[in-house]
Parts: C-alpha cells; sequence; structure tokens
C-alpha cells in the first residue's frame, strides 16, 4: 500500500506544542515528577490546588512573575488551569526572571 504524506504548513501554534512537555504519565506519582522536574531545573507550573504542597525554598526556586499567573497544565495534576503559578530556579533569574528586581529572593514585591 502506498502512503503519501502531504506536509503540513508550519505554524506558530504547531511549534509551541512541539515543544510542549508531554507531562507526567499516569502511572507516576505527581512528588515524583515533581522532584525530576527540580533536578533538571525546569519551570514547573502549579494549579492553586497544588501550589501549597510544593516549598520553593527548598529546591531554590523563586516565582516567576509574582504578579501575573498563567493559563498552562499543572505538573501535578495534569489539568489544564487558568491561574497557575510558575516557578524557575533562582540559577536562571538572571536568564528570564523579573527585569527589576532591586532587592534580594523573597523580598516583597511593593518594596
Amino acid at each position: 500500500m502506498l502512503t503519501i504524506h502531504v506536509p503540513q504548513p508550519e505554524t506558530k501554534a504547531r511549534v509551541l506544542k512541539s515543544m510542549e512537555a508531554p507531562g507526567r504519565k499516569s502511572s507516576r506519582l505527581a512528588g515524583g515528577w515533581i522532584s525530576d522536574l527540580v533536578s533538571l531545573r525546569k519551570f514547573i507550573t502549579l494549579c492553586p490546588y497544588d501550589v501549597g504542597k510544593f516549598n520553593p525554598r527548598h529546591y531554590d526556586y523563586e516565582p516567576w512573575r509574582r504578579d501575573t499567573f498563567c493559563v498552562a497544565r499543572c505538573d501535578a495534576c495534569n489539568q489544564i488551569h487558568a491561574r497557575c503559578r510558575g516557578f524557575i530556579h533562582q540559577s536562571l533569574h538572571d536568564e528570564i526572571g523579573e527585569p527589576n528586581r532591586k532587592r534580594g529572593r523573597w523580598a516583597s514585591r511593593g518594596a
């Protein structure tokens, strides 16, 4: 049987979808998946229900853009939420962190 592959046009949405992480498998525990992401220093997104279970200071993480939320898939429960919080590793702050941070790592955003 002959199969003909028609090339699809590369749009920004297709490129972004191909770069998205597949997420954790249903057979894995959420804590193990988060600890794997922490060891690789990946960006972590957590929904409002799971954000209290993660201690960012313990793993040298900090909130990314403290005043905004992101629409993303939660790394713990694998559900898409509109108010996810993002966390970056502190070693990546100079590359992708907040540009006008003036004080220490855990300073309040009003200062």
